[in-house]
């Protein structure tokens, strides 16, 4: 599949629009940049670049192109059998809209995908059977019977007589940039765009807290995995406090705890929203995720151990520390034959919702609506109060219980995914 990207178009008031916008910044990235590394995270390398101006429009190209794509300037689109999408230059769209475009609309047929159509004979605008927006517990949720149905900006046309195909799409975002107030609403969208449909109250409150670091983050040469490194240090630093043993340290260690909690969104944040997002990222992410608790966990037994004069609590640590290990390989294990057939990122969402529909067996009731309490997540939060009441014993006896009992309930999750295992085997 090809793309075009239209350079001569118009304004929000139709007067036209300032090419310098091209190089504009939108979190973190220029326009041009963020339009052709969407583009590319869909599999589409190969882009038209239509304007009658090419000799201004040229060197901001030749700056801005990123490896892997290639562009070739046209005063006007080229007709041909492959399928097409198309994309006014200043209008940034949702990079899983036009992936999912991509993957809906490439069978080979003469097609043609415009987001945010501006011509005449394009008069349809698409619009979406699911919560389209701000995300939400709705999200990619369809609507209900009588609920207004969001328009999502794309027209889709077959053969360029066929009327406007259907779309299967949840919360997607697209914004006209034409001035530094669109900008910055542009980069707001963005960012929100980063929140997980997983993400409960915990984790929402946290994205108030990293997000806004994120946005310094994407504007610097910092890596993912440098962000993910610092919040391991993070870690290490608060089991080291709790290791102290008095009621200050391990207050003070659960609230460094609770703050490598909060940064724990920013590699994924700067990943998604830099297109910096890998297979080795995703797993050093998830790597450190379990160190923050093998350490924190340690700290912990340590420090109790210490404030109680008891040496049970040393071996409490050391049972939470197995229960973390153990649940590490049963999920990813879980996690790797889900990722044969479906986006591995999409895990947590489908998870929930298979032990959801087996409501009838209370083991998946039980993982349904205890599990949120071991994510890093919500966890800091209650260690915060538990050391705050000055009874962290307590709440390391829960750990204790709750660590084991979460690769006990996954591994009782494994039947729920054999079928699909079954009627789709990897090629």
């Amino acid at each position: 599949m090809q793309a075009v990207l239209r350079c001569d178009c118009g304004g929000k008031d139709g007067s036209g629009w300032d090419l310098s916008n091209l190089g504009a910044m939108v979190a973190g990235i220029p326009l041009l940049t963020r339009h052709l590394l969407a583009f590319r995270s869909a599999g589409i390398t190969e882009v038209e670049i239509v304007t009658t101006n090419e000799s201004s429009v040229a060197p901001v190209f030749a700056r801005l192109t990123p490896p892997g794509v290639s562009v070739v300037f046209r005063e006007q689109a080229t007709s041909g059998n492959e399928p097409v999408v198309e994309q006014r230059a200043d209008t940034l769209v949702d990079p899983r809209l036009i992936s999912q475009l991509v993957r809906d609309y490439s069978d080979g047929s003469r097609c043609i995908i415009s987001l945010d159509a501006w011509e005449s004979n394009y008069p349809a605008i698409a619009k979406s059977p699911y919560h389209v927006g701000a995300p939400g517990p709705k999200e990619a949720e369809p609507c209900a019977a009588g609920e207004t149905l969001h328009a999502i900006g794309a027209d889709i046309r077959v053969n360029h007589n066929a009327p406007c195909q259907g779309l299967q799409v949840g919360r997607y975002y697209w914004h006209r940039v034409s001035s530094s107030e669109d900008r910055t609403e542009a980069t707001r969208k963005v960012f929100m765009a980063t929140m997980k449909p997983t993400d409960g109250f915990y984790a929402r409150t946290n994205r108030r807290v990293s997000i806004p670091i994120s946005k310094l983050l994407v504007r610097t040469p910092i890596t993912p995995n440098m962000v993910t490194l610092v919040g391991l240090m993070c870690s290490i630093g608060g089991a080291a406090l709790f290791a102290g043993g008095t009621y200050w340290q391990m207050l003070a260690g659960s609230v460094v705890s609770w703050f490598a909690s909060m940064l724990d969104g920013c590699d994924g944040e700067v990943a998604r929203v830099k297109f910096r997002a890998s297979e080795f990222g995703a797993w050093f992410e998830m790597v450190c995720d379990y160190l923050y608790y093998v350490v924190t966990f340690l700290g912990m037994g340590i420090g109790v151990a210490r404030y109680t004069g008891n040496s049970f609590w040393y071996w409490a640590g050391a049972g939470s520390v197995f229960g973390t290990l153990v649940s590490f390989f049963v999920i990813a294990r879980l996690k790797r034959r889900y990722a044969r057939q479906a986006t591995a990122s999409d895990f947590g969402r489908a998870f929930q919702k298979k032990v959801g529909e087996n409501t009838h067996n209370p083991v998946h009731g039980l993982s349904r609506h205890l599990g949120f309490f071991v994510t890093r997540a919500a966890m800091p939060y209650f260690i915060v109060l538990f050391a705050l009441l000055g009874i962290v014993p307590w709440i390391l006896g829960m750990i204790l219980v709750g660590t084991n009992m979460a690769w006990s309930l996954t591994l009782a999750a494994y039947p729920l995914f054999r079928d699909r295992e079954a009627k789709n085997p990897k090629p």
